[in-house]
């Protein structure tokens, strides 16, 4: 716990990598206000690391883990602060930052012929981009295990994945199929581990925009692309060494998740309420980790932070910091508020 406090920002190696998925919203405000982006090292990064590391040589179904806490609590920057970590120990990562916009019907989307499956060609030709970009060292070392016909194109035994995510990106009609294929040769890789990590999880937990043949909205699993990261995230599918980390969010609140809050023993089953059963299915062996807001340790250093970046409008004293940290509550989202608008 000895860095505990301190405000480190992203590896020179991580930093560019992270340019490709962005940042979560509300972390994008605060890094675009004070450079360099940076996020301060706290008890529940520490713990959770600790976790993450002992994954490497263990199976991601074993891993589940789930950031959950007070809006503002900061679980989308200890979330960011395990890519991070990841990236720079040389895992392949996986990082949505915004699962809202895989479910919002921002992209265009068809059935999938005989099946009661959609696809959304556009979003997945990006993704697989993403991935790419985010791992192609890593990925440039991994071929796959066997020859497999996607569509009309054959792909070789012994295609690099970073080869094999590159004609996903080029050709949407094939993304999905791509996608499908990558996770699998990864899963069953024992080279390098894997982290999934997931932001706004509970998106996928709750009816879609999108609506089905019959105007009604679209369940997550009913998304191929969603699907797909929700059989690593209930454990259906596992990779053989990693772990998958996500981080509910109640920033908006048409995107709560009753099903998940009471998966994660957050919210109380009303005796009034019939729980769907086809979201729970996805649910069983979640972990919840809890992210408390700030210590006081946790706050001098974000302030001393905030202090190098210019932002307060008055004199940045030890009596307005305790100001800020005693009228915040220690929230980090409350606490960025105050000292950047002293509200």
């Amino acid at each position: 716990m000895e860095h505990v406090g301190q405000v480190l920002g992203f590896p020179s190696s991580v930093a560019p990598a992270l340019g490709f998925t962005g940042y979560p919203s509300l972390l994008n405000e605060q890094f675009d206000l004070v450079k360099p982006a940076a996020l301060v090292v706290r008890e529940p990064t520490v713990s959770l690391l600790e976790r993450i590391d002992k994954a490497i040589t263990t199976p991601s179904a074993q891993s589940r883990i789930v950031l959950t806490g007070d809006s503002g609590s900061g679980k989308s920057a200890v979330l960011l602060q395990t890519v991070s970590h990841c990236l720079s120990a040389g895992w392949v990562v996986i990082y949505v930052p915004k699962a809202s916009s895989w479910v919002n019907s921002s992209f265009a989307y068809s059935k999938v012929v005989n099946s009661p499956l959609f696809v959304q060609p556009t979003l997945a030709s990006s993704i697989a981009s993403q991935i790419n970009n985010i791992n192609k060292p890593a990925l440039s070392k991994i071929v796959t295990s066997e020859a497999v016909r996607v569509r009309n194109q054959d792909i070789a035994e012994g295609t690099t994945l970073s080869s094999l995510l590159e004609t996903g990106a080029k050709d949407p009609s094939m993304s999905q199929d791509i996608l499908e294929v990558f996770m699998k040769e990864i899963g069953n890789q024992n080279e390098i581990p894997t982290l999934i990590a997931v932001d706004e999880l509970n998106c996928f937990f709750r009816p879609t925009q999108y609506l089905g043949q019959d105007g009604k909205e679209l369940d997550p699993e009913f998304l191929r692309l969603p699907r797909l990261l929700l059989n690593y995230i209930s454990g259906k599918s596992s990779l053989n060494h990693g772990a998958v980390v996500s981080a509910t969010s109640d920033t908006q609140l048409e995107h709560k998740s009753e099903v998940l809050d009471i998966a994660l023993g957050l919210k109380q089953v009303s005796p009034h309420y019939k729980l769907p059963q086809n979201l729970m299915s996805w649910t069983q062996g979640l972990t919840r980790f809890d992210v408390p807001n700030y210590t006081r340790t946790e706050a001098k250093g974000v302030f001393d932070y905030y202090k190098k970046g210019d932002i307060f409008f008055d004199t940045a004293s030890e009596t307005l910091f305790l100001n800020r940290f005693i009228t915040s509550g220690g929230n980090p989202r409350k606490f960025f508020t105050a000292c950047a608008k002293g509200i």
